[in-house]
């Protein structure tokens, strides 16, 4: 999980169903953080590069 700021103002968007969701967080076009559950979270490695490219 990379927590979003205090200060942002976006949205959480989640995915997922049964035990494995992935959910993040938008501000504008930009994600600034993220959550993963169960088998998303062998997808941290592509979210860390989708904040590297926004962020």
């Amino acid at each position: 999980m990379i927590c979003p700021s205090y200060e942002s103002k976006g949205e959480w968007r989640v995915e997922g169903e049964g035990n494995s969701y992935a959910a993040r967080y938008t501000t504008q076009s930009n994600i600034s953080g993220f959550a993963l559950l169960g088998e998303c979270i062998a997808q941290k490695g592509s979210f860390i590069k989708e904040i590297e490219l926004t962020g």
